[in-house]
């Protein structure tokens, strides 16, 4: 039955340890032990948040990535002092225990298995043989390491936190005055003062550093997905809106050839963002389901020279393009041909950003983005 105890004792040392060092040391390797626990603990915490008053509520959801981890740093620290307790209780035999109120048994191992790991030891437990002395100095490197793993760990997970409150603030940081900071087009306006692009090079370049640096961060440390901005947005959703409207607006929404459509940092960063869904989804286990088919070339000229239609996607992409058109002001009509050519690469990506926008909102117990 010792035996037991401590082949127990190292599967979940194995099992632990192998968490953290993904968590900690391999870069874009998902952990196993805590993203699950991660994902019930925030169905719990929703289902208490969505009871509350609306301004109470927000201030609570801006708590759980602190509560998250938190959450992860007790399930570490607690497999690692179950996992050395149950071998120190299997060789509690091989122990000379002194020292009033402590007797042989489960407690005894769980005291001696922190006070090990917490670098302080006692005097009232000593191993008797060599290879539980070796161990016990094995316990006071392990919490001697995890100081420095769980520092590591913070420093990453805050500076993915960094990177989602910049691309945030990108958009939101905008003259009230001058465009509506939830509308991509009005993002957009700010860079074409007069017709024409001026720092659009700055504007896009800021936009792929900071997406890039979040997606790459979110990638190794899924537990900041659930953050919200310390300023209040909407967490990922709201850049995810904003983010696939600009990339729409200026691909597909200008005339092709128009100054600033065909920029190369606009295609970096539109198959920077179509790999970050695939990412998501993937993670996720979410299906976003099929874009809708493009209407015909016929039906698409009927609708541009003023037919109505009941196709949603069809009217928001000629209103873009109407939008785009006042911003750049463009005064010559726009071709047919290109504009159907565009309204069909157009579709598939706008409905992709749109499905992943709104399963994020969904997700993270947001309210859905007003689509523009």
């Amino acid at each position: 039955m010792n035996g037991l105890w401590i082949a127990l004792g190292f599967v979940i040392l194995l099992v632990v340890f192998g968490d953290v060092f993904l968590a900690t040391m391999n870069y874009r390797e998902k952990a196993f032990l805590h993203p699950p626990v991660c994902a019930l603990a925030w169905k719990g915490m929703r289902r208490v948040f969505c009871r509350l008053p609306e301004a109470t509520r927000k201030r609570a959801l801006q708590q759980v990535i602190g509560i998250q981890i938190l959450l992860v740093l007790l399930v570490w620290l607690a497999g690692t002092v179950l996992g050395y307790g149950l071998i120190f209780f299997g060789a509690l035999n091989s122990f000379e225990v002194s020292g009033p109120g402590l007797n042989p048994g489960p407690s005894a191992a769980f005291y001696y298995s922190f006070a090990q790991l917490a670098t302080v030891g006692s005097s009232q437990l000593t191993p008797a043989s060599d290879a539980l002395r070796v161990l016990s100095i094995m316990v006071t490197f392990s919490g001697l390491a995890g100081v420095g793993l769980v520092i590591a760990f913070l420093l990453e997970n805050f500076q993915v936190l960094r990177d989602l409150s910049r691309l945030s603030a990108i958009f939101s940081n905008l003259t009230p005055m001058s465009a509506s900071s939830d509308n991509p087009v009005g993002c957009v306006a700010l860079y074409y003062p007069r017709g024409h692009p001026v720092g659009l090079d700055n504007y896009l370049l800021a936009l792929y550093e900071a997406f890039t640096s979040y997606s790459d961060g979110l990638q190794r440390h899924h537990l900041v997905y659930w953050a919200r901005c310390p300023d209040g947005a909407s967490s990922l959703a709201y850049p995810l809106h904003m983010l696939g409207g600009v990339i729409g607006a200026l691909r597909w929404g200008l005339p092709t050839g128009t100054p600033g459509s065909d920029h190369p940092l606009l295609y970096q960063l539109g198959n920077a963002f179509e790999k970050f869904i695939v990412f998501l989804t993937k993670s996720k286990g979410w299906s976003l389901g099929q874009a809708p088919n493009a209407v015909d070339s016929d039906n698409f000229a009927a609708v541009a020279a003023g037919r109505e239609t009941p196709d949603v996607w069809l009217a928001r992409f000629l209103s873009l393009e109407d939008s785009m058109a006042t911003v750049a002001r463009l005064e010559d009509a726009t071709d047919p041909r290109d504009s159907y050519a565009r309204y069909r690469e157009w579709l598939p990506f706008a409905y992709q950003a749109q499905q992943i926008t709104e399963a994020v909102s969904r997700d993270l117990d947001h309210q859905p983005l007003p689509i523009r």
